[in-house]
């Protein structure tokens, strides 16, 4: 490489067959993780070139970087290459380019990035309800709903948080009922925003919850469980 930085993993002589090969891997990564990192810190437009041009490269791990750096720089331009790769064959570049457009905030985008649920694991869906939520689009909305009933722990947490920020009142019914028998920070996350929605219709949950020990709260959500459990 001759961007200045080198990174050398040496295994010892009597190392398994496949450890070189980690090693190359890993220098790889990291070699690339630095010039990522130190073209973020520049944002001229010499970086924004570099990256926008990635976003076609043959190489998938260089699209999936491509992808989150435009999301980070801001570069609105590029919404719609962004959508394309909505599709991109690897999970894992579909699932930056998810998650810039929902940082430039390109809620025509919602529809294809609510699909992207359907194909992706774990972090993809997880990915996908954080994008959502920043997204003001009716099918937004509706597929963060459909989350709050998610395998994943993670997904549903997303999701919950996107329903209390966004005051999304036709989950209401659903999260009170998610209450019931949710606990940790899917809990907390269930509190805080039934907290912020302020609906009347939570308080007796609200004021069963409210001595509840064992639940953690961020700052915000504390505040709103005691003004609503003394109404």
């Amino acid at each position: 490489m001759s961007n200045g930085y080198t990174i050398a993993l040496t295994p010892a002589a009597s190392a398994p067959w496949w450890l070189p090969l980690l090693a190359e891997g890993i220098t790889i990564a990291l070699t690339s993780l630095v010039i990522v990192c130190e073209m973020c810190e520049l944002q001229d437009h010499r970086a924004d070139d570099v990256f926008v041009r990635e976003l076609g490269s043959a190489d998938p791990r260089h699209r999936e970087l491509a992808a989150r750096a435009v999301g980070e720089l801001g570069l609105s331009s590029e919404t719609a290459r962004l959508r394309t790769l909505l599709h991109d064959p690897e999970e894992a570049v579909a699932a930056e380019a998810a998650r810039s457009l929902g940082l430039l905030g390109d809620s025509e985008s919602a529809p294809e990035i609510a699909r992207l649920a359907d194909r992706g694991d774990d972090e993809t869906r997880e990915y996908v309800a954080n994008s959502l939520a920043r997204l003001t689009h009716s099918a937004a909305r509706e597929k963060l709903r459909v989350l709050l009933d998610d395998p994943s722990v993670l997904v549903r947490v997303a999701a919950i948080r996107a329903a209390g920020n966004g005051e999304d009142r036709e989950s209401l019914p659903r999260l009170i009922e998610m209450a019931g028998r949710a606990e940790g920070e899917e809990l907390a996350t269930l509190i805080e925003a039934l907290g912020a929605m302020r609906d009347r219709s939570a308080l007796p949950l609200l004021r069963s919850l409210a001595g509840s020990r064992g639940i953690e709260l961020r700052p915000i959500g504390r505040p709103m469980l005691s003004w609503l459990a003394r109404r």
